[in-house]
């Protein structure tokens, strides 16, 4: 059976792979290596925060081989982002982007907690990934209608 949509685990793997072609290859292109920033916004913001943190739990399982290091990324920015899914799965459906679309797109209901960096990094089982993250900025406005400022991140991490 060929799907003929992508998944967000195909938005974070193809985000991820942008990700390792920067760190990679920004010296041959006149970039600094060490002065990588990386920023999302809106569903870009989400994505890229769930790379950052799917390549953090990769680097704290040491048998896990990995094409780029968070310790590349100086920080990371995520402006209007939807970090915790299952405070959106309404909100979208309500303007018009159904449950059932979304919750295709996100690989289930079951998986909505996976993609769902707020959650994850509440995650005990977890906690040895976290150190891996760059210092992580988040700008949200409270006139947001895509995203509501309400939905916003709230880090345990404080």
């Amino acid at each position: 059976m060929h799907r003929l949509q992508g998944t967000i685990s195909d938005m974070v793997k193809d985000a991820s792979q942008g990700i390792s072609f920067v760190c990679n290859n920004i010296a041959e292109y006149g970039g600094d290596p060490n002065r990588i920033y990386l920023m999302g916004q809106s569903a870009g913001a989400h994505i890229s925060a769930c790379a950052l943190l799917d390549q953090a739990i990769k680097e704290s399982d040491e048998s896990e081989s990995t094409s780029w290091s968070v310790s590349q990324i100086k920080a990371y920015f995520g402006l209007s982002g939807g970090y915790n899914l299952f405070n959106l799965v309404d909100h979208f459906h309500s303007r018009g982007l159904y449950r059932s679309i979304f919750l295709s797109i996100m690989e289930g209901e079951q998986s909505l907690k996976q993609f769902s960096p707020e959650l994850m990094v509440q995650d005990p089982s977890i906690t040895n990934a976290i150190p891996f993250l760059p210092r992580i900025i988040l700008f949200h406005g409270t006139a947001d209608c895509s995203i509501p400022f309400e939905a916003r991140f709230e880090s345990p991490l404080k």
